[in-house]
């Protein structure tokens, strides 16, 4: 941005590096590891009920489940790339995969 400040000023920039689903990640994590990893299931209605539940007695355990259900909810707008047309291009970024990106982090290197 600040190296192409014409084309970035006063703008939205949005920036996605890839999209995938939990299990895509899962799928990816299981490749690069070897190893089977133990899952368990929920559903972001689930995690909002807990969470406004936990939140309600002042428990703030539960403003972490209630994050879960923006980012990862389906009516909440947490995958922009739907309604959003990315910056990646105008500022030049590197095309980059799930993949890739994984077995960098099970490496140990910094993506």
């Amino acid at each position: 941005m600040l190296s192409r400040p014409e084309e970035t000023a006063n703008q939205f920039l949005y920036i996605d590096s890839f999209t995938a689903t939990q299990n895509e990640i899962l799928t990816e994590f299981e490749k690069a590891t070897g190893e089977k990893w133990k899952v368990t299931e929920s559903t972001t209605e689930n995690a909002k009920a807990e969470g406004q539940a936990l939140f309600a007695k002042g428990d703030f355990s539960g403003l972490l489940l209630l994050l879960k259900v923006i980012i990862f909810g389906e009516a909440y707008g947490g995958d922009f790339t739907k309604v959003a047309t990315l910056s990646n291009e105008k500022l030049g970024l590197p095309k980059q995969d799930l993949a890739s990106t994984i077995a960098t982090v099970v490496a140990g290197k910094l993506v």
